[in-house]
């Protein structure tokens, strides 16, 4: 069972990240902690964020929400690019953290605003590079 809920916590997290991120993060979740990693895979992922009644896109709004009211940057950062891979667009989060500066404050909201921004320019400069070929 627990086994189960691992495999799909970990399709999860490989749906919003991709193979290589997804990896990677595993990874780091072990390096922290063991526990840490069967948290987010059994829990987080495989129990919450695998929930029929909404969507990915609006769980990772919904969660960009909350970890701007917390005022928890670093994750405004990572979760922008998880909103952004399930599929919500650049002005959709910009709006929802804009909204966010009436509930959760102007400088919350400001802050993740900001964070978001940061994300949009990294992500375009990576685009922007130029690929190496393949051999």
């Amino acid at each position: 069972m627990a086994r189960d809920k691992r495999e799909i916590g970990r399709a999860v997290v490989r749906r919003i990240w991709g193979d290589e991120m997804a990896a990677e993060l595993e990874k780091g979740w072990e390096e922290l902690h063991p526990d840490l990693a069967r948290f987010i895979l059994e829990f987080v992922s495989a129990e919450v964020w695998s929930r029929p009644t909404i969507d990915l896109k609006t769980r990772s709004l919904c969660t960009l929400a909350a970890v701007t009211a917390l005022g928890r940057l670093e994750q405004v950062r990572f979760h922008t690019r998880g909103a952004l891979g399930n599929g919500a667009t650049p002005e959709e989060i910009k709006e929802v953290l804009l909204h966010l500066c009436v509930y959760a404050g102007f400088p919350a909201g400001w802050a993740a605003l900001r964070a978001a921004h940061e994300v949009f320019v990294e992500l375009e400069a990576e685009r922007q590079r130029p690929r190496k070929k393949a051999k």
